[in-house]
């Protein structure tokens, strides 16, 4: 999954990996999605003024899951990820919704804020 910020969307993608290691995403077909593209955009759809705030996978907005469901590191490597975090932010609520290392599970939090990056 490929969070874009900026875009407000995220898309559902099959990731390669060459022989040489190269990593190519391809997105997933979606019929009435853009360009056919799984990709979902919160400003297109009834979500009723949601935006994807933050989205953090060891620090790259690109969520990648194994043959099995498990969060990964890298598409070239089965090291499991870290924690990873996506912030979405309506009219009256913001939660964060957390991918757990290992197994994917996904936890949803109504939280007060999207947490202020360091620059």
């Amino acid at each position: 999954m490929i969070f874009d910020t900026d875009e407000n969307t995220y898309t559902v993608a099959e990731v390669t990996v060459s022989s040489g290691g190269d990593v190519t995403y391809t997105p997933l077909f979606l019929a009435g999605g853009p360009d056919g593209d799984h990709t979902v955009d919160f400003d297109g759809r009834s979500f009723d003024g949601a935006s994807l705030r933050a989205a953090d996978f060891d620090g790259n907005a690109i969520l990648i899951f194994d043959e099995i469901g498990a969060p990964v590191l890298d598409a070239a490597t089965d090291v499991s990820a870290g924690l990873g975090t996506i912030y979405i932010e309506g009219s009256m609520s913001v939660f964060r919704i957390e991918v757990l290392p290992y197994t994917g599970q996904v936890r949803v939090t109504e939280v007060d804020e999207v947490p202020v990056e360091d620059e």
